[in-house]
């Protein structure tokens, strides 16, 4: 799904006029909005910028400012396999868009419906508002990254209340999550309750940063995901038979003279921009075995984070941080609240250290420019047709088989599909790569009926350390099994289950329904007055074998219907 090629719109550039003005910009840079004054501080501009320092984003665009100072292109985004679809989801999110497709046709691509736009837009400020949106999408993941920074602030804030937790308290340290997500859990959509999460936001500005990953204690599986501001991931590191090492640097032609040079023989990961965020998770053997799970603690705890400075000279690592399964705060919402102006002058203040790469130049000079050059209305009428356009973009990623749906496998190396990243980040942020983990999503239940899912035979993913799960989710969050009466478990079914019970032939029949089906059956809730886009269930499968990616040969069969 890439963005609509530049070069090749019928609406013309906008011409700035003499006298502009830009009534919400200075009161933005001396207020702050709800949304943001609930989790904390992303930087704001002072009252004294100009109007160019406050929208433009200092070394953005290398042809007109600094060539120097922009990152490189992204050659592992380059040399990633595009142009077709992935008959495996990734975020049961992306479903929503299917509510859409009951009232009507969706574009057929996103070309089209881009350029179907550009054929009725005569007028400067029409082309304004299309660039604009445009610009939206591309600046999306960046602000919803750092959205998700306060999140973690202001969670551990409430954990610890007797510290003085800082923005610097929490950065180069992990924040351990040592039970799984709850059903309250809304930091991000679509949360998986199969890996415990140890979360990492990063700043590689002054020096680099070392990983220690310590050697596998009896755990199924230790992922980590090192992800740069623009939601692309540039490493995936995961727990082996021996204790390593991973150093994290910025990329040579952003960092000074004296920035310190990653030592030889250790692992290392470059990143084009100095904050990036680490996510790690971590598989018990057995999900329900309260022994498993503290062994999966002990694995979390010695996950070890330290400036290289510290680590050569042998330093106590960086502090953790640990944190319950219950945070209600939501980042997307956060973003989702923020007006047009809000928007983009958090965008311009992130970029300030977190660059986009070569690739993104052109993009910046004849599409970007665009929110330079905008009246605050131009802006708002951009940010909604952005928003307005979400539901097709997201109909472009999907494919159906037997009923589920499934995307592009470029998740995680977007390049300059900014439509993808957008879509990415709106339902689904922080996706693993497909080699890591693929995805199914099934819309569209009715949990007043009874359904029935029968895997035969069992998901080929890796026999060691692979295993898959499928959850059930209502408005994109957890749901609530009954079972447990305090209410602080979600209804899924997993391998990683003991209890998973399995027939004399080997098949697996989950039924999935409101009611208990009875002894020596396998229950995925679903509430009986939940149906239609709101209802949804995500099928999960780490470390898939080469049938399910890339061959993509073996596909969940059909759900069906008593």
């Amino acid at each position: 799904m890439n963005d609509m090629p530049l070069g090749h719109s019928t609406c013309t550039p906008h011409a700035p006029s003499p006298v502009h003005p830009w009534p919400g910009l200075i009161v933005l840079a001396q207020t702050r909005a709800p949304a943001l004054a609930a989790v904390g501080s992303l930087p704001v501009p002072t009252a004294s910028l100009s109007r160019e320092r406050l929208f433009r984003p200092q070394g953005l665009a290398a042809e007109l400012y600094n060539k120097e100072a922009v990152a490189p292109r992204n050659h592992r985004a380059e040399s990633s396999k595009r142009g077709h679809k992935l008959q495996y989801g990734i975020i049961a999110g992306l479903v929503l868009v299917l509510a859409v497709s009951m009232a009507g046709t969706f574009a057929s691509s996103l070309v089209a419906i881009e350029s179907a736009k550009d054929t009725v837009i005569s007028a400067d400020s029409d082309c304004s508002v299309l660039k604009v949106a445009r610009s939206y999408d591309f600046a999306l993941p960046l602000v919803l990254m750092g959205a998700t920074r306060d999140v973690t602030l202001k969670t551990a804030q409430g954990v610890y209340p007797d510290d003085d937790v800082t923005l610097q308290s929490i950065v180069n340290t992990f924040s351990h999550t040592l039970r799984f997500p709850t059903p309250d859990f809304k930091s991000v959509v679509n949360p998986n309750v199969d890996t415990l999460y140890s979360s990492a936001f990063l700043d590689i500005g002054l020096e680099p940063v070392v990983l220690t990953i310590p050697k596998e204690n009896g755990i199924r599986l230790g992922l980590f995901q090192v992800m740069d501001f623009w939601s692309n991931v540039i490493g995936n590191p995961y727990v082996r038979g021996s204790m390593y090492n991973v150093c994290i640097y910025l990329a040579p032609h952003l960092a000074s003279d004296e920035y310190m040079k990653c030592p030889e023989g250790v692992e290392s990961i470059e990143s084009n921009t100095t904050n990036l965020w680490l996510l790690a998770r971590t598989a018990p053997r057995d999900s329900s075995d309260n022994s498993d799970l503290d062994l999966a603690n002990e694995m979390q705890n010695q996950y070890e984070l330290r400036n290289l400075s510290g680590w050569r000279a042998g330093s106590s690592p960086n502090r953790a941080w640990l944190t319950d399964g219950a945070n209600t705060l939501s980042a997307r919402d956060i973003v989702e609240e923020m007006s047009a102006a809000e928007f983009f002058n958090i965008s311009t203040q992130l970029m300030a250290d977190n660059k986009p790469t070569a690739d993104d130049v052109r993009f910046v000079r004849e599409v970007w420019t665009a929110v330079e050059e905008s009246s605050d209305a131009v802006l708002s009428e951009g940010v909604k047709l952005a928003k307005e356009r979400r539901p097709s973009q997201k109909a472009e990623l999907f494919e159906r088989t037997e009923g589920w749906s499934g995307i592009s496998d470029s998740i995680g190396t977007f390049g300059t599909d900014y439509a993808l990243r957008a879509v990415i980040a709106d339902v689904g942020f922080a996706a693993n790569l497909p080699e890591d983990a693929v995805y199914f999503i099934k819309p569209f239940l009715n949990g007043a009926l009874k359904h029935t899912l029968r895997l035969s035979p069992p998901p080929p993913v890796d026999k060691t350390r692979g295993f898959w799960s499928i959850t059930s989710y209502v408005g994109l969050y957890l749901v609530a099994d009954p079972r447990y009466p305090d209410g602080n478990r979600a209804a899924v079914v997993s391998s990683l289950q003991s209890s998973l019970f399995e027939e004399s032939n080997g098949d697996t029949v989950i039924h999935i329904q409101a009611n208990d089906p009875g002894e020596g059956k396998n229950w995925l809730y679903v509430p009986a007055e939940e149906s239609g886009a709101s209802l949804t269930l995500t099928a999960r499968f780490y470390l898939p074998e080469d049938a399910i990616f890339p061959e993509k040969t073996w596909t969940l069969p059909r759900i069906e219907t008593h």
